[in-house]
């Protein structure tokens, strides 16, 4: 037989509707192949034998016994359980017994409720209590949408911060210095010439960025540590400060490759 090629079109020889691939031998869609194999002779007898053969089988008439047992067992558990929650449910002194139950945990939950609001309200009056829950994220505008703290937490919380317990010594919001250089546009535009040199890959391994693994620039000399040599105390002297933003001190790396390195060598590792 001549089998087409695989550049022309053919149609079902059967119904003439549908097209079937060149390479087909039989050159029949699947449902022409389906009702041509259920008028076969050889196949209607071969399957018609393959249900005695099984009926035959005293492993198969065995495991169909058990089987019906077995449903008949757990019919008969399901219905016995049925009748006796019936049974209870009707029952007054059982109904007693359930009721006192139930409002003797509803009594057990609002004072532990009590309790567990006392002791948060306790630990909220002390500043570092504040900054610690703050972290753990259960007092945050951020990590819960939709939820501020008030301006008495938030004078605790800075409070906290700047490791002031009198009031009087409070100077207001004050951002660590650290946090405004590092938010500032010459930072990221240091950032951003590491990058470029490094041609936005991880400088050791070559690998790219994904979404997950962001690209992030290492110091190779740390911050804090150009920060205390060339004795920057204000954002001011930060920026007219030229070894800080040398992207020779910087090189590029892939997010966690940077956080296993710190968590190897520490934050003073050069």
């Amino acid at each position: 037989m001549v089998i087409p090629s695989k550049s022309k079109k053919i149609m079902c020889k059967c119904c003439k509707k549908i097209e079937v691939s060149p390479t087909t031998k039989s050159q029949l869609c699947r449902k022409c192949a389906a009702q041509k194999t259920a008028r076969n002779p050889e196949w209607i007898a071969k399957n018609k034998a393959v249900p005695q053969k099984r009926a035959q089988n005293p492993q198969y008439k065995e495991n169909c016994r058990k089987g019906y047992e077995i449903r008949n067992q757990n019919q008969k558990f399901t219905k016995m359980l049925t009748e006796r929650n019936i049974a209870m449910a009707q029952d007054p002194i059982h109904l007693e017994k359930v009721t006192l139950a139930a409002q003797k945990r509803s009594a057990e939950n609002e004072g532990w409720k009590t309790h567990n609001k006392e002791a948060m309200q306790k630990r909220v009056l002390d500043p570092k209590n504040l900054l610690q829950l703050v972290t753990a994220g259960r007092i945050s505008g951020q990590k819960r949408l939709g939820t501020k703290i008030s301006e008495e937490d938030s004078i605790k919380l800075s409070m906290a911060q700047q490791g002031i317990k009198d009031r009087s010594e409070w100077k207001g919001f004050i951002t660590p210095l650290q946090t405004q250089i590092r938010d500032c546009d010459k930072m990221i535009e240091w950032r951003n010439a590491v990058f470029k040199r490094d041609n936005y890959k991880d400088h050791d391994s070559g690998c790219s960025p994904t979404h997950k693994n962001r690209l992030e620039a290492h110091h190779i000399v740390p911050f804090h540590k150009l920060l205390k040599k060339y004795n920057i105390t204000t954002i001011e002297q930060a920026l007219r400060c030229a070894p800080l933003w040398d992207p020779n001190n910087g090189k590029t790396m892939l997010h966690y490759s940077h956080v296993a390195y710190h968590n190897m060598w520490g934050k003073d590792y050069e």
